[in-house]
């Protein structure tokens, strides 16, 4: 049977879709192949999806990037168009299909289609993600703003990572840097600006992970046994005093404690169905799982019930559980400084409101993954609350128990 090879220069995307498809549609009139002068660790991934939407075919299951010499000898040669000349594959025949790269744009500069991307996240996003966005974003115009997308390589790319990496960066700082930099990209590919798919980019062995602060268990107790706290000089008892203690014992993200609301606890459950940001947006939350529901402890119901009776004690009427003394939700600005002067007042070694969470995650940490999966709603893999449905509650009452114990313990202990 005659054989083929198509060839192009790292076999990552065209030469690998000419070959899946000649398998897929000749495979009864010659052998397939394909390979590189170069070679890529993976099969372009925008080239195996469209492959899997289009044709059904996974070619991350039959095909990997091959060098010319990782082929047997063939009949027939197909040059993708790519300037490729192949000297040393004998064949009987030879043709340059002349593919064309689909790039209009390629003499744009990265700071021009940056600015395009930034206005369209703005448009689709909320400004609490927009701007963090642009938080890494300008570290990556200041390496190469004004540069032309044709000229950028991936190692250009790694540089910024590796430059990030030596400065000190923390690890989970250069994973957003990287993750901004391939949506970016994402957006160049889009605009056929690009082909460029940076799908080696790394977090360099050794990058440190940030500390993280939390309560410790003489903090507390003194957290569930003082409700004071200062303004202007005077010692006062604090307006949001529930709020702390209620962080504490559920995980929450500060944005989901201020947006939740009365109604969404009942029946021993908490429904968390978004966050308000710090710019006073609603949002859906940090991730695809922040919208989910968990058990009550004996603690958290308490808390909410000593919630209901400072909110009548003010004669305050508000749909939120945790509001400001208007009513309206609270900022996580004046959140964070009521939260604050509160500690200086009991000597409580300051954490932030979002190392309140990290503290119920410490003290959590002995349950199962699965048992914690659904209170914090941070793994990737974690099921909605579509998915866990009702036959679930009495588990989740059940790691609530279990949760309150932990607590008991603490403050029995001091």
């Amino acid at each position: 049977m005659i054989k083929v090879a198509f060839i192009c220069v790292h076999n990552s995307c065209r030469s690998q879709i000419a070959e899946a498809l000649g398998k897929h549609f000749a495979s009864d009139v010659f052998e397939n192949y394909s390979a590189g002068t170069g070679t890529k660790p993976n099969i372009n991934q925008d080239a195996v999806r469209l492959m899997k939407e289009l044709y059904g075919i996974d070619m991350e299951k039959t095909q990997r990037s091959k060098l010319l010499e990782d082929i047997p000898p063939v009949d027939i040669v197909v040059t993708m168009g790519c300037n490729v000349a192949c000297p040393y594959l004998p064949c009987k025949k030879r043709e340059d299909w002349g593919l064309d790269d689909n790039i209009t744009n390629e003499n744009s500069r990265i700071k021009v289609l940056y600015n395009d991307y930034i206005e369209e996240l703005k448009l689709t996003t909320s400004k609490g993600n927009w701007s963090n966005i642009d938080y890494f974003g300008q570290k990556v115009l200041k390496k190469i703003g004004n540069k032309k997308i044709s000229d950028i390589t991936e190692q250009n790319l790694q540089d910024i990572i590796n430059k990030a990496f030596a400065a000190g960066l923390a690890k989970k700082t250069l994973t957003s840097l990287k993750a901004m930099i391939m949506q970016f990209l994402k957006f160049c590919r889009k605009r056929k600006s690009t082909n460029l798919f940076p799908e080696n980019l790394y977090i360099p062995k050794g990058a440190k992970v940030s500390k993280k602060n939390i309560l410790q268990p003489d903090d507390i107790t003194k957290l569930f046994t003082s409700t004071h706290s200062t303004y202007k000089g005077k010692v006062i008892d604090d307006f949001f005093i529930n709020a702390y203690r209620f962080q504490v014992v559920t995980g929450l993200r500060p944005g989901e404690l201020i947006e939740l609301r009365s109604a969404n606890i009942k029946d021993g459950m908490v429904y968390i169905k978004g966050s308000i940001n710090m710019y006073g947006e609603r949002t859906n939350g940090k991730n695809n799982n922040a919208i989910r529901h968990f058990g009550l402890s004996a603690m958290g119901e308490q808390i909410i019930k000593d919630q209901k009776a400072l909110l009548k004690k003010h004669d305050i009427k508000s749909k939120y559980m945790f509001p400001c003394e208007e009513g309206d939700f609270m900022k996580q600005q004046n959140y964070a400084k009521h939260w604050k002067r509160y500690c200086n007042y009991n000597d409580i070694p300051y954490v932030t409101p979002y190392e309140l969470r990290h503290t119920f995650v410490s003290i959590a940490k002995n349950l199962s993954e699965g048992k914690i999966r659904p209170l914090v709603g941070h793994s990737k893999n974690m099921d909605t609350f579509g998915t866990y449905g009702h036959e679930m509650n009495g588990e989740l009452k059940q790691t609530a128990s279990q949760i309150d114990t932990l607590f008991k313990d603490i403050l029995k202990a001091q």
